[in-house]
């Protein structure tokens, strides 16, 4: 059985974008926005708190 996926990655999903390629874009590493998405990292400041406010504004733009 498969996991869950977050809401998140389905909002990449649903503008045609992968996590990698969202990264990418934004100048973060796969490795961060992956922590931030899972929960790993809270993103309560430093580099964390900017992808988490970035993928806050992937949520905003439906």
């Amino acid at each position: 059985m498969s996991k869950p996926r977050s809401g998140v990655v389905e909002r990449l999903w649903s503008e045609g974008k992968t996590v990698r390629s969202w990264a990418a874009e934004n100048g973060f590493s796969l490795r961060s926005v992956r922590a931030v998405i899972s929960g790993h990292n809270k993103g309560n400041y430093g580099k964390a708190f900017l992808i988490a406010k970035a993928l806050d504004r992937v949520g905003q733009k439906k």
